[in-house]
């Protein structure tokens, strides 16, 4: 699995708590909703012109084109009016979160669309214009330079649509195109390469650590022992700036201690600590930075899923194999396996515990495929609806997890 899919841990919001995320202004839906209207119909115009030109067309229908040039013209002006009145601010602001910037392949989609968009507007607004005046050649090279740009866009275009309804980051970003998300939910998730500065409150004295875990309550955060330790107490670190490749600017927090262990093996402290300020402000920071809003928003489920580990049994049609779960949840887990089973197969699952005694055996279909060596797959796997006795195990088993997963070192700081 890749690591920005993967869920460390998730916790629920209580009822009263409200975390409303609005990734684009109202004005900015509602370009985007009418360019893409206008785009949609143009095509279906043009691609029914294509037929009526080549004599293949299914049913008999008048010359569109007329409304494709009337329709081309709303379009052009709609979204210049649209544009224009996007960059005015409102007078008043809502109290909601916006993360106006762009995961990069979004920006690249963006900046694509934008200059072909504006090719096609072009050189269709320039026919147009060009219609009193009989200049021989132009009007056909103009043309065809039209429909080459436009169907090399089409591509583009149906990629964008099948990344919006298929694949699950972008469904989450689909969504807050629509409407405003309340977060039910937090997500303790990993960021590949995400490091952070310690300091205390006149920040004298600096620590470098690795952040292992974040979610928009807290992180945790490894740290290498030293003579630091001489001179200041893991309390005294008020401050944290974090430092990634992704990151544009610095993003500094106020932070407190919760909780911290110390590995006897390696030499290093693994400490937890919570941002001093309120969940709806720390969302607000976190996710107007696009690293962050992929990693703790993007990555929602809707059954937010448990890292953990533990062996299981996996059989399928005379197959059987024993493999290892890396996530759980009411509705799949994840697991690795040395099978290479086929996307959409239905497998068994089965995991038997001693201490607590669970004894849970379920059914699912494969979801997600991914080779991870010459002999592992990695498989994401939905359960479907579970009976309710698999549900009660399914239960103590996410319990047990949670539970694993704390150390049993750890120090809390009151």
């Amino acid at each position: 699995m890749r690591p920005l899919e993967q869920d460390i841990g998730f916790e629920i919001l209580a009822s009263s708590i409200k975390v409303k995320v609005s990734r684009f202004t109202r004005r900015i839906r509602l370009l985007h909703w009418y360019n893409a209207g206008m785009i949609l119909t143009l095509y279906t115009l043009g691609i029914h012109q294509v037929f009526m030109l080549n004599d293949i067309g299914f049913y008999s229908v008048s010359d569109l084109r007329p409304i494709h040039i009337q329709v081309g013209l709303f379009w052009v002006s709609g979204v210049l009016i649209l544009g224009i009145v996007s960059r005015i601010n409102p007078t008043n602001k809502r109290d909601v979160i916006v993360a106006d910037k762009l995961v990069i392949k979004q920006r690249i989609f963006l900046y694509a669309s934008t200059i072909l968009m504006l090719l096609m507007a072009f050189t269709g607004a320039t026919m147009y214009l060009m219609r009193p005046y009989n200049v021989p050649g132009i009007r056909s090279i103009l043309l065809t330079i039209h429909g080459l740009i436009a169907f090399s866009y089409l591509p583009v275009l149906s990629f964008h649509i099948y990344l919006a309804i298929l694949q699950r980051d972008s469904r989450q970003s689909l969504r807050t195109m629509i409407m405003d998300v309340y977060l039910k939910y937090l997500i303790h998730n990993s960021i590949p390469g995400l490091q952070c500065w310690l300091s205390d409150h006149e920040r004298v004295v600096f620590v470098h650590g690795n952040i292992t875990e974040i979610s928009l309550i807290g992180f945790h955060v490894r740290m290498k022992k030293g003579k630091w330790q001489n001179k200041t107490a893991l309390n005294e670190l008020t401050n944290v700036e974090f430092q990634h490749s992704d990151l544009e600017d610095p993003l500094r927090m106020a932070v407190h201690i919760v909780c911290d262990h110390q590995e006897a093996d390696l030499d290093t402290i693994c400490v937890e600590y919570k941002f001093e300020i309120s969940l709806q402000d720390a969302a607000r920071i976190l996710l107007s930075r696009a690293l962050f809003f992929r990693a703790l928003f993007l990555a929602r489920r809707n059954h937010p899923r448990l890292a953990c580990n533990y062996p299981v049994v996996v059989t399928t049609k005379g197959k059987g194999s024993v493999g290892q779960m890396v996530d759980l949840s009411h509705g799949g887990m994840g697991l690795m396996v040395p099978l290479n089973l086929n996307k959409g197969c239905k497998i068994t699952v089965n995991i038997t515990l001693k201490n607590p005694p669970i004894n849970f055996e379920a059914k699912g279909k494969i979801m997600v495929k991914e080779k991870m060596s010459s002999n592992d797959w990695s498989y994401g796997l939905c359960f479907g609806r579970l009976p309710s006795k698999q549900f009660v195990q399914i239960m103590k088993l996410i319990n047990h997890a949670r539970i694993s997963r704390r150390h049993r070192n750890t120090h809390y700081w009151r």
